[in-house]
C-alpha cells in the first residue's frame, strides 16, 4: 500500500495540483492550499473517499530534491517553518534536528520544557529521598512498602528504581 505522501505526489504528477513560484500548491479548485498542521503548512486531499493531510515541506523535498530515507526528517535550515524553498530544506536525524534548533536557531524552549525528576519545579522528591528509595530497595524493601512510605504509586517507585524517573 502506498503511503499518503506517495498518493499525493501521484496527484501532483497527474496535474491535479500546480506549484506556485514560492512553493505553495494550487489545488483542483484553483485556490492555494492553506491547511496548517501545527506550525507547518500542509495540504489536505481526498483519495478513495478518505481524507489525508500531508506536510508541504516533506512534499517539496521529495518532489524537488529526492527521497526521504529511513528515519530522517526534513529540517528548515533558517528555522522559518513557512519557507518551503528546496534550498532551505535538508535531511537530518531527529537528534541532529534538535541540535540544529538549539545551536543554530538558539531555541532553548526545547530544553526548558523537559525538566524531569528533581529538576522539575513540581518534583515530589528531593535527590536525597530518591537515593534513599534506591538504597532501601537494594536492601530488600518491597516496592509496596516504599510506595506507602513515600506516598507514591507503585509504577512511580518502579520508574525511580529503574532510573527512568529522577535520572542522575
Amino acid at each position: 500500500m502506498k503511503n499518503k505522501e506517495e498518493i499525493f505526489l501521484s496527484l501532483v504528477k497527474k496535474g491535479k495540483y500546480r506549484w506556485t513560484p514560492d512553493y505553495m500548491l494550487i489545488g483542483p479548485r484553483g485556490k492555494i492550499e492553506k491547511t496548517f498542521c501545527g506550525k507547518y503548512r500542509g495540504v489536505s486531499f481526498m483519495d478513495n473517499s478518505r481524507k489525508y493531510t500531508v506536510l508541504l515541506h516533506r512534499i517539496v523535498f521529495i518532489f524537488f530534491v529526492g527521497e526521504i530515507e529511513g528515519e530522517l526528517t526534513v529540517n528548515h535550515k533558517n528555522g522559518n517553518h513557512l519557507d518551503n524553498h528546496p534550498d532551505n530544506l535538508e535531511l537530518l536525524s531527529k537528534g541532529e534536528n534538535t541540535l540544529h534548533s538549539l545551536d543554530v536557531l538558539g531555541n532553548r524552549k526545547i530544553v526548558s520544557e523537559r525538566f524531569t525528576g528533581h529538576r522539575n519545579r513540581n518534583a515530589k522528591l528531593s535527590v536525597f529521598q530518591v537515593h534513599e528509595i534506591r538504597e532501601k530497595r537494594k536492601q530488600g524493601d518491597s516496592i509496596r512498602a516504599l510506595a506507602r512510605g513515600y506516598g507514591m504509586s507503585h509504577p512511580c517507585i518502579l520508574r525511580i528504581i529503574n532510573g527512568i524517573s529522577y535520572r542522575f
